[in-house]
């Protein structure tokens, strides 16, 4: 609302500037007229980007009450979020836990039936991001993918325009794969929403955001992260590599990405880990500068498919009640990760 009549003074005030302009007609007073239409329609334009933030919040809200998202961490609390996946023997042991969900499956297209009904309206829905560190604007946003860098950076989950657009893939991940390194982008809101409280945690991230865990949904499968390394960059910087030789040219790059971290989280990373990296802009740098995080993927849970395709799927009344796991899940996380095992692909 203060954003609406912000908007309406500063058309009023421009309209004032250019009849009293027209009554006094020298050419100093027209100079200044066109001044106070150019503050007017400056103010103008701020107010009109703040409505946009607004609405582009509501929509969120609408899409976040729609999807038990909360799910997702609510079985990670869990010790047993499903069946310990056996470890091959033939392979070599994974460096995180996998399960085997036992309170849902997939569509046989891949989509957790809880993300059915907006996969339906939007496509390019890859998957949900929580970063509940914080108490004030939580990360809690769908991610999206068009594999490319551009389309959601001021598109909306409804493609309309929008200032705040949206969570997104790299586009050269493929949301559809467990990636080595999964890069997500997002714009650093002034609100903090988004990525904004991103912003300002690698100058202290252990008092700015409470916890160090993010979960993230792909369609067909949920991931849990512990973050290793925190800092800005410039906005060039080798920071979101995609792709690697061999282990050891992962390996090494990991390290030097830990080696960057302005805090020592205490969370070791090695050659067959896989990442997460998160990347907003450092609005104090004009543009140049990056805040990037990483974090190191610790536990998967997997699901079996139905023979149903998601675009056949009957969404029940109560979408909340195929993905929330019977019993009370403890209050905080157990004290010590599962042993790894290998990962079961989907």
């Amino acid at each position: 609302m203060a954003a609406v009549l912000a908007l309406s003074m500063a058309v009023t005030a421009a309209g004032s500037a250019v009849e009293a302009a027209r009554s006094r007609g020298p050419a100093r007073t027209w100079i200044r007229a066109v001044a106070a239409v150019a503050v007017c329609l400056a103010l103008g334009s701020i107010a009109l980007k703040e409505i946009q933030y607004a609405r582009a919040g509501r929509v969120f809200d609408e899409i976040r009450a729609s999807v038990p998202t909360s799910a997702a961490e609510d079985v990670f609390l869990s010790p047993t979020p499903g069946v310990l996946a056996t470890q091959d023997p033939q392979a070599s042991p994974a460096p995180y836990a996998t399960f085997l969900a036992t309170d849902t499956k997939i569509t046989s297209d891949g989509v957790l039936p809880f993300y059915v009904a907006l996969y339906r309206k939007n496509p390019d829905l890859a998957g949900w991001l929580r970063f509940p560190g914080w108490t004030v604007h939580p990360i809690d946003y769908p991610v999206m993918y068009s594999g490319n860098d551009s389309t959601y950076l001021e598109l909306s989950f409804a493609r309309r325009k929008s200032a705040s657009g949206c969570l997104f893939f790299d586009g050269r991940n493929d949301p559809t794969t467990l990636a080595r390194n999964f890069v997500v982008y997002g714009h650093a809101m002034r609100s903090n929403a988004m990525f904004g409280n991103l912003e300002d945690y690698p100058s202290n991230p252990v008092e700015i955001a409470g916890d160090h865990t993010i979960y993230v949904d792909l369609l067909w499968t949920r991931l849990e992260y512990e973050v290793f390394s925190t800092y800005t960059i410039d906005k060039d910087g080798d920071y979101r590599r995609t792709d690697f030789a061999d282990e050891a040219d992962f390996g090494a790059y990991v390290a030097l990405l830990a080696s960057r971290s302005v805090h020592d989280f205490g969370v070791s990373v090695g050659p067959s880990d896989r990442i997460l990296t998160l990347s907003t802009c450092d609005n104090d740098t004009n543009g140049r500068g990056r805040v990037a995080i990483h974090a190191k993927m610790v536990r998967q849970i997997v699901y079996e498919r139905l023979d149903v395709s998601s675009q056949d799927y009957e969404i029940p009344a109560d979408v909340s009640s195929a993905v929330v796991p019977t019993g009370n899940p403890p209050a905080t996380k157990p004290a010590t990760p599962p042993t790894p095992t290998s990962a079961a692909a989907p």
